[in-house]
């Protein structure tokens, strides 16, 4: 096999193996997702600014974090004595106050250290 034979063997080979004309573009993808991300930082930002409206002052400075999924509240706190302060704030009549003042659903609180 000559050299001309084996470069004219090696194009076909690559012919057969590389996919033309694929789509590269991901603007499809993006903007199929774009309604999705929308309504949940509305969601996000709707337990957020609850949260800051609700909780006293004094309590949500010991809190780390607070995020939403599936309409479960989970809540970061610094030790224990914030985790049972903020567990008797929400039995209180706290729960029912965040529920008011969200503008999404939530379902349950969840307090972890």
């Amino acid at each position: 096999m000559d050299e001309l034979e084996a470069q004219h063997r090696l194009e076909r080979f690559r012919g057969s193996r590389v996919v033309r004309g694929a789509n590269l573009d991901i603007s499809a993808a993006l903007s199929a997702r774009t309604g999705e991300i929308a309504r949940r930082r509305r969601a996000v930002g709707g337990v957020g600014k609850a949260w800051g409206e609700v909780v006293p002052a004094e309590l949500a400075a010991r809190v780390l974090d607070v995020r939403l999924r599936r309409h479960v509240v989970t809540v970061r706190v610094a030790d224990d004595a914030a985790r049972y302060e903020l567990d008797r704030w929400l039995r209180s009549g706290g729960w029912t106050a965040l529920i008011n003042a969200s503008s999404t659903t939530i379902r349950r609180v969840k307090i972890v250290v």
